[in-house]
């Protein structure tokens, strides 16, 4: 009976998270479950096998590249220890043209001419030239400086790195001078790194290399350049150290800058890159070449040689760079994987198609069969209509709710049957919603029943499409809902009585608070007559004073004093009372001026008082004009009586923070006090040391608490209080100017 409209009615059910839905998904998801088992293996093995010869091809590759990247690395050393060699050969040629020429015959005419046999750029690519250090003991320094200046050089003059009381270790010639004219005539010695490796090349009798250091004549080649050095004796070489120390009168030497040196370095293909460290005496690496790509981590095959060169421990650290990798022409493990995974998830696929293609069909069976059982034994009425309106479905749940049989409601139309006088074109409506592919959920109206009653009820709509997708009916899940309405309606009427009573008891709470204000005001206002006749009639005996005696008269004064201070506490009270009573009309309010009026009023009601006070300008609120001024008079004539005492008082008024204070320099309080001085006649003085009736913070408070802000206190015993208030959190107005 169900059958045309169970598509129609879990398509309805999905779009509410309706648990049939669930139920039917479950049923039709074991299958299929075990329907991927038996291609899941099959992919499964195909990744494996991919992981795993990707792993071994990775592992072939790895070594390869390891292997020729190590050849490369030799390669890399072997040119460069060939390279940095080929300039002692160059170096000895000088050290024999200045022994054979020693003493008297050594000029710089011979040392130019020797010089022009040799083709520098060509034999000794990155040399700057080649030349003669002089040792010159510092008594011989001027007769030194005579005959270079009578050998061609009338200019020649010792110029030093930094100053010293050390003998002399001038560069006398190098050749080709215009090369290195900021190098004639320096003293080496005047550098420590310069004279360390002298010294050294003077004492072992062979070439040595200088830590990297930055040449006078390639100034912008920092840390860059080095000078190699060979020392030159007067006979054949001494044995020990100190006699060759001793014996020696100079050094043959070239200066290099090591990115000349590696001008042709074959690094700059692109395949590999080069950084050079040299380690000092203190162990230290320190980096002074470094090639192109030098810091890329693109490749992790890095190479570290340790080479001896002339005295001087460097690090080649030589890194492969991805052309290196490209020219290796290796097949990429990951597409090889790629393919082999690739080709084993098709095959899992097309398994997989047939297999969910053969198990559908008996699914859609008992699905059907299942949404079928789902809809006869639902506890909401489910109506199928075709595209006329005409009942083609009507589960025992409908027959309930309606009260109509199913052979009664059967190719009926639903709008004759189950829809009330007055509702047709809500019905329609809906219909053609849905029809036009706009589902409808949760419609909450009425429906009639067979007995003639209507019910509420929340309506759930969607179409029915048939096995070739096209609309042939819509699928209506009716629930009735009259028990949550009838309850909805019940709170509702509810809440009504609740609100009408609220407002009546606000009334007699309003009516009750004027009573007591009134009550307040002529209570306080009968209470001065006896008072006012009780101070009179003591004023009276007092001015007969010469009838009474010395106690008597006390007694009288007394009786004067608390008169007069019950009539200040009713004062005090119907201030609160009319503070509470008072109209609220906020306002912009310039407080900075309102302040300085107020204290213009204290000084006029206390002349002799010297207060300095302190009021910040400009300070503006919102706030009632009238109760301000009442909160501003309360605390600065607090701040008045209580620095009475002080020598020197200051009472201060200003923002900090976005709270407003006034602060004053006189006796303070305790902090565990702070809550209590708000109370209505709480003091922390008595009357006599301080005059007052503990009111006035209790004004400041009921003030600050109409306007929805806050008070609080701060003090100290002897250091003065502050009174902190907002009028509210926005009680802040901005200039408009």
């Amino acid at each position: 009976m169900q059958q045309t409209a169970i598509a129609g009615i879990a398509e309805s059910s999905r779009g509410v998270g309706d648990e049939t839905d669930m139920s039917a998904h479950l049923v039709v998801m074991n299958p299929l479950f075990r329907t991927l088992i038996l291609p899941l293996l099959v992919s499964l093995v195909g990744v494996l096998a991919a992981g795993l010869i990707e792993t071994r091809l990775v592992e072939r590759q790895r070594a390869e590249a390891v292997a020729r990247f190590a050849v490369k690395a030799d390669q890399v050393v072997e040119y460069l220890a060939e390279r940095i060699g080929s300039y002692e050969h160059g170096l000895r040629g000088m050290r024999g043209v200045i022994v054979s020429l020693w003493p008297d015959r050594l000029t710089r005419a011979k040392v130019i001419a020797y010089s022009r046999t040799r083709e520098l750029e060509r034999e000794f690519p990155g040399s700057r030239g080649f030349g003669f250090i002089r040792r010159v003991p510092r008594a011989e320094e001027a007769a030194f400086l005579e005959r270079a200046r009578r050998d061609g050089k009338p200019d020649f003059s010792i110029r030093t790195l930094t100053p010293h009381d050390d003998e002399r270790l001038v560069i006398q010639y190098i050749e080709p001078e215009a090369n290195n004219r900021q190098a004639v005539g320096l003293d080496i010695g005047s550098e420590r790194n310069r004279r360390d490796a002298a010294f050294k090349a003077m004492r072992t009798g062979r070439a040595t290399l200088t830590h990297p250091i930055t040449l006078v004549q390639a100034s912008g080649k920092v840390n860059r350049g080095f000078l190699l050095m060979i020392a030159t004796y007067p006979a054949a070489e001494p044995s020990t150290p100190e006699a060759r120390e001793e014996a020696a009168y100079g050094l043959a030497y070239t200066p290099l800058v090591i990115d000349e040196i590696l001008a042709g370095y074959e690094a700059r293909s692109g395949e590999l890159s080069l950084a050079l460290y040299d380690l000092d005496d203190s162990g230290r690496l320190d980096r002074f070449y470094a090639s192109r790509d030098a810091d890329s981590d693109a490749t992790d095959l890095i190479e570290h040689r340790q080479l001896h060169l002339f005295g001087r421990e460097w690090l080649a650290e030589i890194r492969a760079l991805p052309p290196f990798l490209r020219q290796l022409n290796q097949t990429s493990p990951r597409q090889v994987a790629f393919e082999i995974a690739a080709s084993g998830l098709l095959l899992a696929a097309l398994l997989y198609g047939y297999l969910v293609a053969r198990a559908r069909t008996r699914e859609t069976q008992r699905v059907q069969a299942r949404l079928a059982a789902i809809v006869s034994d639902a506890s909401e009425a489910i109506v199928g209509e075709n595209l006329e309106g005409m009942v083609t479905d009507w589960n025992p749940a409908a027959e309930t709710i309606f009260g109509y049989s199913e052979q009664e409601a059967m190719g009926r139309a639903a709008i004759d049957l189950i829809v009330p006088a007055g509702l047709e074109t809500e019905e329609r409506h809906l219909n053609e919603s849905v029809l036009s592919g706009t589902p409808v959920s949760q419609l909450m109206t009425r429906r009639h029943r067979a007995d003639g009653g209507d019910l509420d009820v929340s309506i759930t709509a969607s179409q029915i499409r048939d096995a070739d997708g096209r609309v042939v009916g819509i699928a209506k899940t009716i629930r009735d809902v009259s028990v949550q309405i009838a309850a909805e309606r019940r709170i509702r009427a509810l809440n009504a009585e609740l609100e009408r009573k609220v407002e009546e008891r606000t009334a007699h709470l309003e009516t009750a608070l004027h009573e007591l204000a009134d009550f307040s005001y002529l209570a306080s206002h009968d209470l001065r007559t006896p008072l006012r006749a009780i101070d009179g009639f003591s004023s009276l005996l007092l001015r007969e004073s010469d009838t009474l005696n010395e106690a008597h008269g006390e007694y009288l004064q007394r009786v004067r004093a608390a008169a007069q201070h019950m009539g200040r506490i009713i004062d005090d009270m119907v201030a609160l009372a009319q503070v509470s009573r008072s109209g609220f009309s906020p306002e912009t309010l310039d407080i900075s001026g309102l302040a300085d009026k107020v204290v213009a009023a204290l000084r006029a009601a206390y002349p002799d008082d010297r207060v300095e006070v302190r009021i910040q300008a400009g300070l503006q609120v919102r706030a009632d004009a009238k109760l301000a001024h009442i909160l501003l008079m309360q605390l600065f004539d607090n701040a008045w009586k209580f620095t009475r005492a002080i020598p020197n008082p200051v009472v201060e008024f200003a923002e900090e923070g976005r709270e407003l204070f006034v602060r004053d320099n006189g006796v303070g309080f305790e902090m565990a006090y702070a809550k209590r001085l708000f109370a209505p006649f709480h003091r922390l003085h008595t009357s006599d040391e301080y005059p007052g009736s503990g009111i006035g913070l209790a004004i400041v408070q009921r003030i600050v608490n109409m306007h929805g802000g806050h008070v609080r206190a701060e003090g100290a015993v002897g250091r003065g209080a502050t009174i902190w208030f907002r009028f509210s959190p926005d009680d802040r107005s901005e200039d408009p100017g």
